[in-house]
């Protein structure tokens, strides 16, 4: 009695090379996603921290001085927005602080907020800005720092205070720190 030994056919190698090759770039870009959400977290604890230095500007936006850590983009909007740091910085009780931000496409955001928090309440979020409809162009955020405290107090606005920025889903965009003396 022979045996007779069939061939793999070419159908069946090609169909294993490809599940094989599909399964490594699921994984691949599952691992890749996985990276971005911890990115984004250590970015959101930063975000969170008690404010620092700042980054230094003049009345019409020129940069002085910069601080390494402010205004960042997370990693969900690299590449999306950029921000230009507020001006100007410091500032006065008097004086609106200006930021803007440029969105780079139609679908990139569909609400931003700024949110702020003293050193003398860090737990206490205070909403100072928020904006709907958002689509390609410049986005001017004025704020007036008499609103950076729940109190209106100048004692408690007259400080670095951390500005952040979040989106639809309260996610963080960036953040930095802006001083009123």
């Amino acid at each position: 009695m022979s045996k007779i030994f069939r061939q793999p056919s070419v159908g069946r190698k090609k169909h294993t090379f490809w599940t094989l090759w599909l399964t490594i770039i699921v994984l691949g870009v599952s691992a890749c996603q996985g990276d971005d959400d911890n990115m984004q977290k250590d970015f959101e604890r930063e975000a969170y921290s008690l404010p620092s230095a700042i980054t230094k500007t003049t009345f019409n936006g020129t940069i002085e001085s910069r601080d390494s850590n402010d205004w960042r983009i997370s990693p969900y909007y690299v590449g999306l927005l950029t921000v230009q740091p507020p001006f100007p910085n410091p500032a006065s009780t008097t004086q609106t602080v200006q930021l803007l931000v440029t969105i780079q496409s139609l679908d990139v955001l569909s609400r931003v907020r700024v949110w702020t928090f003293n050193p003398s309440r860090p737990s206490t979020l205070w909403p100072v800005w928020s904006s709907t409809s958002l689509g390609p162009g410049i986005l001017e955020i004025p704020m007036n720092p008499m609103n950076f405290t729940p109190t209106g107090s100048v004692t408690d606005i007259r400080t670095t205070h951390r500005i952040i920025l979040t989106d639809q889903l309260d996610q963080v965009i960036t953040y930095g720190d802006v001083q009123i003396q």
